[in-house]
């Protein structure tokens, strides 16, 4: 573990235990375990402004599919994914939804857990557009 890491860790234990040797009844709801080392430094890391991308994320992904097939896309806890196997699945799940009469402009609400899945369903655009 980076030093860096080990640092804010310890950051947010100490706030924590103060507030709790401080206010022992205090309720996790009204407690703030941010501490200020953990807002600098996300303020550090996050201190470089990025360039404005005008483009939508399914053709971000297609290109990755295009240059790197093989890398890997998505690490998730219930499986991973190739942009080549994302591009495939996005693709299945793209011909299921046209199946269904979805096209372009046609809003498809989504509920989901959080797994391996959730990108596919936010990669389909591509090709029901």
């Amino acid at each position: 573990m980076p030093m860096t890491q080990a640092n804010l860790i310890a950051s947010t234990l100490d706030r924590i235990i103060s507030a709790l040797l401080t206010n022992p009844g205090i309720l996790l709801a009204d407690f703030d375990c941010f501490s200020r080392r953990n807002r600098d430094q996300i303020l550090k890391w996050n201190s470089n402004s990025l360039d404005r991308v005008e483009r939508c994320i399914h053709e971000v992904i297609y290109d990755q599919v295009c240059r790197r097939p093989d890398a890997q896309a998505v690490c998730a806890w219930d499986g991973n994914f190739t942009f080549r196997e994302l591009d495939a699945a996005a693709d299945k799940l793209a011909e299921q939804l046209i199946q269904l009469g979805v096209g372009p402009e046609v809003r498809v609400p989504l509920c989901f857990d959080k797994s391996v899945s959730t990108t596919i369903r936010n990669s389909h655009a591509r090709r029901s557009n």
